[in-house]
């Protein structure tokens, strides 16, 4: 019961348009505990983060997003954007696709997290197919590639092309990814294989109501979303990896 009050309350909370202290009180003051303060706190973090959000944005929305699928390569990445994105009143979708982390085990840990974390919010959240050997086909040749070189080029289009296909198949005309929030990519060049990504898309595919889809290009470090990407690390301890993913990347911990 106590985790069921938990998850719906700080669902509610998120999702309202009423995201201030008055709120908190008015809503919590029936139920409060000593065994829920922390859900108090948590809820109060994210009313100052909001306010400094809203106080200069840099973060711009197109006209008419509504809905996005959003690529998470993580939870922590994941994190602080979904918050964003609900306090602005858009729907977010996760799909989480990311055929390059290994070995498996890795890919597994990575993957129940961000399923933990959309879950405890209510949001839908789309497993992409895992089949590293057809992820090492694409970037065959690029072995010796170093970090932010060409085989994280191929590695971004290869995941975003999917995520690109995967809004086409269910009617959502913009996606974005959480690659542009890591300090270990280039934004260049998750931009790039984004839009190329829904430019070859579009070529090929339509989506059920004859859109083209869009990605949604930005830059998810600013507006204090890195130190919210921080402080919900903590509220929810997830699990933290250490390097980018792939094979090759171990070697540049």
């Amino acid at each position: 019961m106590q985790i069921l009050f938990e998850k719906n309350f700080y669902k509610t909370f998120l999702l309202s348009r009423a995201h201030n202290l008055q709120f908190l009180e008015k809503f919590f003051l029936a139920k409060i505990s000593s065994q829920n303060l922390h859900i108090w706190k948590k809820c109060c973090n994210f009313v100052r983060f909001l306010h400094t959000m809203k106080s200069e944005s840099h973060i711009i929305v197109p006209d008419g997003l509504h809905q996005v699928l959003l690529h998470a390569c993580c939870a922590p990445c994941s994190s602080a954007i979904v918050e964003w994105l609900c306090a602005g009143d858009i729907v977010p979708t996760i799909y989480y696709f990311n055929p390059n982390i290994f070995p498996r085990e890795e890919y597994e840990i990575r993957k129940q997290e961000s399923k933990r974390h959309a879950d405890s919010l209510g949001i839908r959240w789309i497993d992409g197919d895992y089949n590293h050997d057809h992820w090492l086909q694409a970037v065959c040749g690029l072995e010796q590639e170093p970090e932010r070189g060409k085989r994280c080029e191929v590695c971004f289009y290869h995941r975003l092309r999917a995520t690109a296909r995967k809004a086409q198949e269910l009617g959502i005309p913009w996606f974005a990814t959480t690659l542009a929030s890591s300090r270990w990519k280039n934004l260049e060049q998750v931009n790039t294989a984004g839009l190329r990504a829904a430019e070859d898309a579009n070529s090929q595919w339509l989506t059920a109501n004859g859109e083209k889809v869009q990605f949604w290009a930005q830059n998810w470090r600013k507006d204090g979303l890195q130190d919210r990407r921080n402080a919900l690390l903590k509220e929810y301890n997830f699990y933290n990896q250490q390097y980018c993913g792939c094979e090759f990347s171990i070697n540049h911990i």
